[in-house]
């Protein structure tokens, strides 16, 4: 598989320590033995690095934060977090214990499993520090909690060792014993063939991105490929019948590692808690939904790093959960995905270079994506270099507020919703995504207010904020999943899947490769702009050229015209439409920094250009009702 390489500074120290063992063992290079005695050299070096790499977890590898403003999304670094231990019900486990012991901190459990097995419900069972190669299964209440300052992970996967060099297509490779078979499903349906069109999840010209095996050498992740014949120096092929894995790279004096379980942790209870450690390198198959499976009522997960896995780091499938301060990075299609989510609260997340397998964009890859989802609050996050959205927000989801995050470089959209009713954008940073800034597609009654959206969209078919609507329809729809049908549940009264109103208010437009900078398109031809109530007021809007873009507005005109209407100048569209009347419109000098902030000439017409904030509206980002501001507070 194709994951972002976790080698970094914070690694070194483990890599140059591994090379000191060797040295003071007197272990060199088989150059110059003939391939029996290379053979035993690189199988004696494998079982004593194996024993280094037991001996304590890898370091955290260190993320790049650059340009991001809320820095302090993501989780503490495994081995800081500092939870209490409570006086009450408290089992212990370590992994020098003994699944017989008492669970006390003199006598601690091997294992975590063995521990919630023991749990009354409402315990706390403490980790203490090293690596768990386990899955974990709650029922019932527990919290599950590293010791204070100790460092924790959940680890999916083993030192592979026993190599034997062979020859294969004129060059050499390195075989080793390997019988892990996974599931290769592309879809979350098991058993079944990928979808078409949008539905397509698996792109052709990475067809192994499915495939749930992964490798790293000294930390490096690997790249699989389909065959043996295909092996290279920093790729690997698993022969899934011979029960062999192959290895491009000599693994002689170095540290092979690959994944060999696929779930972490399966929640099923109601209200437990887990935090303060880390999980990687587990090979969960696409319709496993997730390494952390989240699936009870009333879950909290804090302060928790979810690195590495193979398709969906965490998956939450069920009410009221908290996600607070968790790191989700380079998982494989999509760092966090989400069903049916009613009344989740996710404050400072950072979703980090996921969709590292080149999944297709659509229908799921990126940083965060969950369906059928009310009443949902995400704030104070970070969405970042994710191979798809940032944020994405589908299928009949309701009540949604976007705030205070930041989204950028993210090669789909920023920040998104889908047919979907009810939406607050509210004081986002949207940065140089390649998709639209924001996009709200087919989504009603939307509130866009104090957002800084810049050097979005690659593409002249993508906007920094794009606001579209095409032919679905919820009334029409014949997917009772689409239209979230539950049992003895309302549905919202207002899902329609029409656009508008949409309020659009102190925003900062400026930048990147779309055709306009204010785009209200139908589609479907049905409705104008002004019948749809799209209401923009108080913005400001900035190129750099007189011809980039050429259009400042692009305006639906319905059954009137095919074609909207198009307005190169401020003035002209709200002369036009009466719209903007307060706007404010630079040709070419700039309107933010190289930081994003506010340049003077934008700052200094803040009391004439912007609108004082509404008190529902500065309730959700905690400002005083009436503060004027252009574009995010910093």
């Amino acid at each position: 598989m194709i994951l972002e390489s976790c080698c970094r500074k914070a690694g070194m120290a483990a890599v140059v320590t591994v090379a000191m063992v060797f040295s003071l063992a007197g272990c060199g290079g088989d150059s110059g033995t003939d391939i029996a005695d290379a053979a035993s050299a690189a199988t004696a070096k494998s079982a004593a690095l194996a024993a280094v790499a037991s001996s304590a977890p890898d370091p955290e590898p260190l993320i790049d934060m650059t340009g991001v403003r809320n820095t302090g999304a993501g989780s503490v670094r495994v081995g800081t977090a500092a939870y209490a231990v409570p006086s009450g019900a408290v089992i212990y486990v370590s992994p020098s214990g003994s699944d017989t012991a008492a669970g006390t901190l003199a006598a601690p459990l091997a294992t975590i499993q063995q521990a919630v097995n023991k749990a009354s419900a409402g315990a706390t069972i403490v980790l203490r520090a090293g690596s768990y190669h386990e899955r974990i299964t709650t029922n019932r209440q527990v919290t599950i909690q590293a010791y204070p300052r100790e460092t924790v992970w959940l680890e999916g996967s083993s030192v592979v060792s026993a190599w034997t060099r062979t020859s294969s297509a004129s060059k050499y490779v390195w075989a080793a014993g390997w019988n892990h078979v996974f599931s290769h499903d592309p879809t979350f349906t098991r058993g079944a063939a990928d979808g078409t069109g949008s539905g397509q999840f698996i792109n052709p010209a990475y067809p192994m991105a499915a495939h749930p095996d992964q490798v790293w050498v000294d930390g490096v992740a690997q790249t699989q490929v389909a065959s043996l014949g295909q092996v290279t120096p920093g790729s690997f092929f698993y022969d899934e019948t011979g029960a062999k894995l192959y290895l491009g790279a000599d693994p002689t004096g170095h540290v092979v590692r690959a994944s060999d379980i696929q779930v972490a942790i399966t929640d099923n209870s109601t209200g437990s808690t887990f935090q303060g450690f880390g999980v990687r390198r587990y090979a969960p198959s696409v319709p496993d939904m997730g390494a952390v499976q989240l699936l009870g009522s009333g879950v909290t997960f804090r302060n928790v790093a979810v690195l590495d896995n193979a398709t969906t780091g965490l998956f939450v499938g069920n009410a009221n959960a908290t996600v607070q301060n968790v790191t989700v990075a380079r998982s494989g299609l999509l760092g966090v995905g989400g069903n049916r989510t009613d009344g989740l609260r996710m404050q400072g997340l950072l979703a980090v270079a996921n969709n590292q397998e080149h999944f297709n964009m659509s229908p799921v890859a990126g940083g965060f994506k969950t369906s059928h989802s009310r009443h949902v609050v995400v704030s104070d996050s970070v969405f970042l270099r994710n191979l798809g959205t940032g944020l994405w927000f589908d299928e009949s989801s309701y009540d949604i507020k976007i705030l205070s995050n930041d989204s950028i470089g993210n090669a789909g959209h920023g920040l998104d919703t889908e047919i979907s009713d009810t939406a607050q954008f509210v004081n986002n940073l949207v940065v140089s995504n390649g998709g639209s800034g924001i996009k709200v597609i087919n989504t009603s009654d939307v509130d866009i207010w104090n957002n800084t959206l810049a050097k979005n969209s690659t593409t002249t078919s993508e906007r920094n904020l794009n606001i579209v609507m095409d032919t679905r329809r919820w009334a029409t729809a014949t997917s009772s999943s689409q239209k979230d049908l539950r049992p003895n549940v309302a549905t919202p009264p207002d899902m329609t899947w029409i656009t508008g109103p949409t309020n659009v208010h102190n925003n900062v437009i400026t930048g990147g490769s779309g055709n306009c900078l204010i785009c209200m398109e139908d589609y479907s031809h049905q409705y104008t702009a002004a019948q749809l109530k799209t209401t923009p007021d108080n913005n400001v809007y900035q190129r750099s050229l007189v011809n980039a873009p050429t259009w400042v507005a692009v305006w639906s005109r319905g059954q009137i015209n095919v074609n909207p209407a198009v307005y190169t100048t401020l003035r002209a569209f709200s002369s036009d439409t009466g719209q903007e009347m307060h706007g404010f419109f630079l040709d070419g000098p700039a309107a933010l920094d190289a930081s994003y902030k506010l340049t003077p000439a934008v700052s200094s017409a803040i009391n004439t250009v912007s609108a004082p904030l509404p008190p529902e509206i500065a309730m959700l980002i905690q400002k005083p009702a009436g503060i004027r501001a252009l574009g995010v507070w910093w």
